[in-house]
């Protein structure tokens, strides 16, 4: 009984964050994950822990926006960039991100931030934008749920 409410709530969610991306300057909605750490493909889902972006046990819903922004559906959040390159919610809107289509695309592509589509995952499961010795060097896809791709 738990399994199918949380099953509708999901649905509803869904809807509704597709319905509020059409009527706005949203070009798609989706999930995260990290799809490889350093050369090796994996399948990490991304979400939202104490403000920072995270490996997480769920699949959280994303809107990527026209003027290049990621905003938190549900929220006055978006995502942003901390002093030590971190990703974390901010709420003022930040650009600079860039969804890059895959060939084999099926609705899935490469997150670029400031020209850079490389990341890293730190030990403490944070994704950051650093480019240093902290962590390991991953990719993250961005999937579009609604496939308007």
């Amino acid at each position: 009984m738990i399994n199918k409410e949380k099953k509708r709530m999901r649905f509803f969610r869904v809807n509704l964050a597709a319905a509020f991306a059409l009527a706005c300057d949203t070009i798609c909605v989706g999930t995260m994950h990290i799809s490889m750490i350093e050369s090796k493909l994996v399948y990490y889902s991304l979400g939202i822990i104490d403000e920072k972006l995270t490996v997480s046990d769920e699949k959280w819903l994303f809107d990527y926006g026209i003027d290049g922004t990621i905003h938190l559906p549900g929220t006055d959040k978006f995502l942003g960039i901390d002093d030590q390159g971190g990703f974390i919610l901010v709420t003022q809107p930040h650009a600079g991100f860039l969804l890059l289509a895959s060939p084999d695309s099926n609705c899935r592509s490469t997150l670029v931030y400031d020209g850079e589509a490389f990341f890293r995952l730190n030990n403490d499961n944070l994704i950051s934008h650093a480019q240093d010795d902290r962590g390991v060097q991953i990719l993250v896809t961005f999937e579009d749920i609604i496939q308007r791709c």
